[in-house]
């Protein structure tokens, strides 16, 4: 690898999207985010970015909140036509900070390549698809985090479910066995009484092999009813991140689409002219690349380099700047996130 250009980092960056596009490498590079990209996919709130003094650090989000309509009886309340009247809707947005932060980093020397059969401009390429799958997946867990951070109290308490910890309903405890795909309805009345007008269930293993199960039996006379049910709501797992970050708790969140938000930031994307990479500095370049599995975040690449003997010796760091953050809350207070342990019943 010569000395960093803009020319030989943008060669780098289509040697990573060559390595991603070849299907030999890519699994490589594909990282586990299931969490992050359900929440994406059930977003519906217009989000913009403020940019404030060239740092964006706040995002606005927008929604429309309708409560308190009345409704009469024409009989009894007869309408005046010639002076209307009704609940005013809330047509409101509310500035967040952008607070989550992760970053990554590795080193290429090119004096360890110079009797290598490596080429350093792909071992660059590859370095950075690694990192930045690193980091896919510690946002992902982050996503579950904030989510849990979320959650409120369950309205329906009847069913197969138990009060938590406290005998409240922050968490809803459901027994191992109740977890089969004769849940689902279950969790239809929950979202019900709660009134979840679009809920989807993400999971971590609750209900993962049961799920698969149903898929593989669908076809089957005997085994439809299994797929059936689990077709009631959408359904979502990452038992890889759940597990990590709740290892004592099986939990299965209920949310409500719409409810949680995600927003990112990239300081240099779009800066640079056809996305060339921006110096800023002697051996010091800055340019975006956009993640290769978490839609909408994209990350900034920041690289030096320094003198090693004859050669260089280039350090890259990544960076995201993203957050995750609730919406409004519903007009029952109901924050659209509802939380779900397997495991036996609390008796206090």
């Amino acid at each position: 690898m010569p000395t960093l250009t803009c020319a030989s980092l943008l060669a780098t960056k289509y040697s990573a999207e060559s390595l991603f596009a070849d299907s030999a490498k890519k699994q490589d590079y594909v990282a586990e985010v299931n969490a992050a990209k359900a929440i994406i996919e059930n977003s519906t709130a217009r989000i913009v970015l403020k940019d404030e003094n060239n740092k964006v650090r706040k995002a606005t989000i927008y929604w429309n909140k309708l409560c308190n309509v009345t409704v009469g009886d024409c009989t009894t309340t007869p309408i005046d036509l010639c002076a209307l009247t009704g609940a005013e809707a809330d047509a409101a947005c509310k500035d967040y900070e952008i607070t989550g932060c992760a970053h990554g980093s590795f080193v290429v020397n090119e004096a360890l390549y110079t009797n290598s059969n490596l080429n350093a401009n792909e071992v660059f390429a590859d370095n950075l698809l690694k990192t930045m799958k690193a980091l896919d997946e510690k946002i992902a867990q982050t996503a579950i985090a904030k989510v849990d951070s979320f959650s409120s109290l369950n309205a329906f308490h009847g069913g197969v479910g138990c009060p938590g910890p406290g005998l409240t309903w922050a968490q809803t405890y459901i027994e191992p066995s109740f977890w089969t795909p004769q849940i689902m309805p279950y969790f239809l009345q929950v979202s019900r009484i709660n009134k979840f007008t679009n809920p989807f269930l993400l999971d971590g293993d609750n209900l993962y092999n049961q799920w698969m199960l149903a898929e593989a039996n669908a076809a089957n006379a005997d085994g439809k009813a299994g797929i059936s049910l689990f077709n009631k709501l959408k359904y979502y797992e990452d038992m890889v991140n759940m597990a990590i970050v709740n290892p004592s708790q099986k939990k299965t969140f209920l949310i409500d689409r719409g409810s949680v938000a995600f927003s990112s930031y990239s300081l240099w994307d779009g800066k640079g002219s056809m996305e060339r990479p921006l110096e800023h500095g002697a051996g010091k370049w800055k340019f975006a690349m956009p993640s290769k599995n978490i839609p909408g975040l994209v990350y900034d690449v920041y690289t030096e380099s320094i003198c090693s003997g004859p050669y260089e010796k280039h350090t890259v760091t990544v960076v995201a700047n993203y957050d995750f953050f609730n919406g409004a809350e519903a007009c029952n207070g109901n924050t659209g996130v509802l939380e779900f342990v397997c495991g036996a019943c609390p008796t206090s």
